[in-house]
């Protein structure tokens, strides 16, 4: 946007005039109509509705009644829940959508709408429920599982009266609008709570099946679309989604929206580059696009699990802009390379705030892309050049570091693997958590000497490895059922070192033949210390040494010094276990 506000002054200097229509369902158009920086003169606003009638075309969105809870219970998973229930057994049809912050939270609630109303099968019926699709899924050995703990709760189950049920009807502190004191328990939806729906709704009104279904960004997508596909005869649909079924997408047929107001939000230290994740409120403009994911059919109601007080006084009115939340290192190096070197002066819509370009500067300088420059005898801020490093570094679509490997693993052969594990590295949650028979594999996948203390790189190469030789024989859906690899994931990293096996052959001198081999062997012991010198040079920034002991003076607790480790940035206490481990994801490595 920067750079097109630019444009368009050169073009209308030449008279070549450029027209730039701007388009967002939650822009902030204070970011352009007061933003001198960007342009200097406002440009014009079109409201929606004002679209609509000039173009005569009728609006999509139907009215959506907002409830708000009187009350704003802080275990959110189990008033969903209840929400979601009632709203099933005493309202209308319809479709139901629910909106949660993580995927262990949706497949909770999932797990527990479908045995609460389950799909049940008649005799001579071919369709399966939840349960027997998850079992056909997940493998013999695990439906072995399933039928011994079914075995277990046989045996310590309590005896069940089946003449004893509530009659009583409901009294009015169980109206609709009162519902906001659900769950006072703290407690996540565990598997065994909740059992009982009728403890807590009183009779049930239906015996309408659920058909439950979760999604979320790490879903395959096989199972992401089966949300487009109308439910069963005789079932109501029932969606619990992330915030990817914010704005994204349309699921058919919704009429109503459960809110819990929550997101699941990376939060970064702009200083040091730490990131966490932590679940917070979501911001006045979200929750408006979720209400409407209940207006796209018909009229509908988006019940809000929270006060009015607290969407008032607690929600901000838009999202802090992704660029003031992440790392801009990529940013910088890639300005730095189209001769943009004062970056601080770029006019960016929603402005980087100066201690974010600081220490992106920093690092890069670090890894050995930037070079300071000195002007008039001073060496300034934001006024490093790049190096023949840099612009090495520049040429490749992933992060600063991992650029850095691949620009110097050239050397002996190691292309191959640093390819490969670049883009292990560079795609989300390719292992999936397993039981002790997977560990056991992955110990394998680590190996021995060098390789083993590689660490989890080496785990993550081993698994691509072994995947892209079962896709070449045809087994790839097999392999990672049983290995538990997530297969959207393997299928993005094959894509990701296609296109780094095309770049590295692009840059470098005389053209290099560099293809994805399906067969690979695994590194040889020097290729591994060779990988892990090459790691260490583009992870500079994220290296701690434990302090010894003669470094730990009298006046200090001992004990808690023999756990720690020396970071330029922090210091900070590990437990004994991380101390064999070199880890990607946390800053450490082994003395």
């Amino acid at each position: 946007m920067g750079l097109l506000s630019r444009i368009s002054l050169l073009r209308a200097k030449r008279g070549d005039p450029l027209k730039l229509v701007i388009m967002s369902a939650t822009l902030r158009l204070e970011d352009f109509t007061g933003n001198r920086k960007l342009f200097k003169k406002p440009p014009p606003v079109v409201k929606v509705w004002k679209l609509s009638e000039c173009l005569q075309v009728e609006g999509r969105q139907f009215p959506v009644t907002v409830h708000f809870s009187k009350r704003t219970d802080p275990d959110y998973v189990t008033a969903a829940f209840k929400k979601a229930c009632r709203i099933h057994t005493q309202l209308p049809e319809g479709g139901i959508l629910v909106f949660l912050t993580g995927q262990q939270e949706v497949k909770s609630i999932v797990r527990k709408l479908r045995k609460s109303f389950p799909l049940h099968r008649s005799e001579g019926d071919k369709t399966h429920t939840m349960e027997d699709r998850e079992d056909e899924e997940a493998g013999p050995r695990h439906r072995r599982k399933r039928a011994r703990r079914g075995k277990q709760h046989q045996k310590t189950l309590p005896e069940v009266k089946l003449d004893s049920y509530p009659t009583a009807p409901r009294g009015p502190e169980d109206k609709e609008e009162q519902a906001d004191g659900w769950g006072s328990g703290e407690s996540v939806l565990g598997e065994d709570d909740l059992d009982d729906v009728g403890d807590w709704l009183g009779p049930i009104a239906t015996r309408q099946a659920i058909w439950a279904l979760p999604l979320y960004s790490l879903l395959p997508s096989a199972k992401q679309a089966e949300v487009f596909k109308p439910p069963p005869s005789g079932c109501r649909l029932c969606v619990v989604a992330t915030n990817v079924a914010e704005t994204s997408l349309t699921i058919p047929n919704i009429k109503y929206v459960v809110d819990s107001g929550r997101v699941k939000a990376k939060l970064y230290d702009k200083l040091t580059g730490v990131s966490m994740f932590a679940v917070k409120w979501t911001s006045k403009a979200s929750a408006d696009q979720r209400a409407g994911r209940a207006g796209r059919v018909g009229p509908g109601h988006c019940y809000r699990l929270f006060s009015s007080a607290v969407f008032n006084d607690e929600f901000e009115a838009f999202e802090v802009p992704e660029i003031q939340r992440k790392p801009v290192d990529d940013l910088m190096l890639q300005m730095k390379a189209m001769n943009i070197h004062k970056v601080i002066n770029f006019p960016f819509p929603s402005p980087v705030d100066p201690v974010q370009l600081m220490a992106a500067e920093r690092r890069l300088m670090l890894l050995g892309a930037l070079q300071k420059e000195e002007l008039k005898g001073k060496v300034g801020e934001f006024s490093s050049r790049l190096t023949p490093l840099g612009q090495a570094m520049a040429s490749f679509p992933v992060a600063p570091r991992f650029a850095k490997m691949l620009a110097l693993s050239h050397q002996h052969g190691l292309l191959p693997y640093m390819v490969c594990a670049v883009a292990a590295m560079s795609v989300q949650e390719l292992l999936m958590i397993g039981d002790k028979e997977t560990a056991q594999g992955r110990r394998r996948w680590a190996g021995a000497g060098n390789s083993f203390l590689l660490g989890d790189v080496m785990v993550l190469m081993g698994a691509v490895g072994a995947a892209e030789y079962a896709n070449s024989q045809g087994k790839l859906a097999e392999f990672c059922s049983r290995h538990r690899l997530r297969p959207k994931a393997v299928t993005e990293v094959r894509k990701l070192r296609q296109q780094l096996s095309t770049e590295v052959s692009r840059s470098v001198p005389g053209g290099l033949d560099l293809v994805v081999d399906p067969a690979m062997p695994p590194p040889s012991d020097t290729q591994a210390l060779l990988l892990r010198q090459i790691m260490l040079s583009g992870l500079v920034d994220q290296v701690a040494r434990r302090v010894p002991p003669s470094e730990v003076k009298e006046d200090q607790d001992k004990l808690k010094w023999k756990r720690a480790y020396r970071y330029h940035k922090l210091s900070c206490t590990l437990q004994p276990e991380y101390h064999t481990y070199s880890c990607i994801i946390c800053p450490f490595f082994p003395k």
